[in-house]
């Protein structure tokens, strides 16, 4: 690891070479304090999921996470030619960079969301018709269960689960676990307020969200959890259940027991063996 590169309010890059093959990288080097004190570290898990799954020529690749005890080492490719910033003539071309980067990742999301582009009808008048149909639909709806979107999906996967960066105990015991229901989101949220009620917790539920407080299975102490219904796909929701407050270990013995009173609406995917016998 070489000279500073670069450098931002949390991290510094450093010019870095692989000992083994030659490649020169830039090291983007984090200080775990400094991240946590900031409140940084969801956005650095999401910064780190997102570069592991885009790969394109003019994007900057991700080549490899690292970390000790008090540092994150994002190695990344080494790209020359100096400072993008250096190259963008700001008085001249008029370019309002927070304006610019905001609009287009607008559009960028609603293409993930939607599948097509925003404004992609042959005239005004087509859209402005298209814009106020929208909204008077949007007017009409009943709110349901927030959407999901493809990087939140992505990141579920366990390959993509960064939380030991920045906690150790996570190798061990999960904080939040999930299931998948094909139940209508109205029936799911209305299953587990009942089930919650029989295990002795109180409840507040807002919208498809949930949360419950109450006893440990020993009595001993206080739990409190955090449910909150999303949808993923049509007719197919996901729950995602979490602790609040409490022990980790008595969570998932609450988890266990929430879960076989909710044995009617979880779903499980058949196994292979029994789809090969029922063909």
């Amino acid at each position: 690891m070489g000279r500073t590169i670069g450098e931002g309010t949390f991290a510094k890059v450093k010019f870095a070479q692989n000992i083994e093959t030659g490649e020169s990288v830039a090291m983007k080097v984090l200080d775990k304090g400094t991240v946590l004190r900031n409140k940084m570290a969801d956005q650095i898990k999401r910064e780190i999921s997102i570069m592991k799954i885009v790969r394109h020529p003019n994007i900057v690749c991700l080549r490899e996470v690292l970390a000790s005890r008090t540092k994150i080492y994002i190695i990344l490719e080494f790209v020359t030619g100096g400072e993008l910033f250096d190259k963008i003539v700001l008085g001249r071309n008029g370019y309002d960079g927070a304006t610019a980067d905001i609009w287009s990742c607008g559009v960028i999301l609603y293409v993930l969301m939607a599948g097509y582009l925003p404004f992609d009808e042959a005239d005004l008048t087509s859209l402005y018709r298209k814009e106020q149909y929208v909204s008077e639909k949007i007017e009409e709806k009943d709110t349901g269960p927030l959407m999901m979107n493809a990087f939140e999906l992505i990141t579920l996967s366990q390959g993509l689960n960064l939380s030991a960066l920045f906690d150790r105990r996570q190798d061990y015991v999960k904080r939040q676990t999930r299931f998948i229901s094909r139940k209508p989101a109205k029936v799911i949220i209305s299953k587990m307020e009942s089930a919650a009620a029989s295990l002795g917790f109180r409840i507040q539920t807002r919208n498809y969200k949930m949360r419950l407080e109450g006893l440990t299975s020993n009595k001993t102490g206080q739990i409190a959890v955090a449910l909150e219904v999303f949808e993923v796909a049509p007719s197919v929701f996901m729950v995602e259940v979490r602790k609040a407050v409490g022990d980790t270990l008595e969570y998932h013995k609450f988890y266990k027991n929430f879960c076989a009173l909710l044995a009617d609406i979880i779903w499980k995917p058949v196994p292979e063996a029994e789809k090969s016998v029922q063909g």
